[in-house]
């Protein structure tokens, strides 16, 4: 008789502590969780450019390049991302994406991009509107009900979103963002304390202030952008462009 009461609550007993364990364990990581200054003007680099070397396996093997145009409230930002690789005469990579973004006051009112994989293009051109965000893309067309973020990484903003527009085809992606912990790392010849996320299928590494100042993509993380001054990249006269957005002053003329 006591046997069969003494069982039952042995066994209530041990998932009773499970639970508060794991229950602990979950408020411990998230206790831990930090995210940094969520402040798009501070993300703005006082220079206006920022730029980073790709490296595979330790090889340079291409660029991304940005540049900011704030006034007041509003902002514009130009990218071009560029990755080609030879062997010899044969042309065994080559991507490039650029892009141009409007903000007003933290707000994605409207952007436009064009991309070249290979032999493959995709593009993606989106407008704020009353009832959300009007894409027309190479994967997507349609509003979507709400005003979202690219996927860019510049805005650390963008790390508290559950979804973002996939700059190069306008589809509405899903994201999740782990905190990797803080490391340190070398940013133009300085050392700094930064934090590290998992986040849109790569990582990315910020001062605690919100400058982006990394990152690491692939599934092995073996593609490390490595933060840079300009003229540590190419001349624009040497870029290889996905189209002419970057080259007009309208660029959805």
């Amino acid at each position: 008789m006591s046997s069969r009461i003494l069982y039952p609550s042995f066994l209530a007993l041990i998932i009773f502590l499970f639970l508060c364990s794991f229950a602990f364990a979950q408020g411990v990581k998230n206790a831990a969780f930090e995210y940094p200054a969520l402040d798009w003007r501070a993300a703005v680099p006082s220079e206006g450019t920022k730029s980073f070397r790709v490296k595979y396996k330790g090889k340079d093997v291409g660029f991304h390049h940005m540049e900011f145009f704030p006034d007041g409230d509003n902002l514009v930002v130009k990218t071009h991302f560029e990755i080609i690789v030879k062997l010899g005469f044969i042309k065994v990579a080559d991507f490039r994406h650029d892009a141009v973004e409007y903000w007003k006051n933290g707000i994605l009112v409207a952007f436009i991009t064009d991309t070249k994989e290979q032999d493959k293009r995709l593009f993606a051109r989106g407008v704020l509107g009353e009832e959300g965000l009007v894409v027309e893309g190479s994967k997507f067309s349609g509003t979507m009900d709400k005003a979202l973020m690219p996927a860019t990484f510049w805005n650390p903003e963008s790390l508290t979103e559950k979804q973002l527009v996939n700059h190069q085809s306008g589809k509405k992606i899903d994201v999740e963002t782990t905190f990797l912990g803080r490391q340190q790392l070398n940013v133009l010849g300085e050392v700094k304390d930064v934090l590290t996320y998992s986040f849109a299928k790569g990582d990315a590494y910020y001062t605690p202030q919100g400058e982006w100042v990394g990152g690491a993509f692939r599934k092995k993380r073996d593609a490390i952008y490595e933060i840079c001054s300009p003229d540590k990249i190419p001349p624009k006269k040497k870029w290889h462009y996905a189209s002419e957005i970057l080259l007009k002053d309208n660029p959805f003329e």
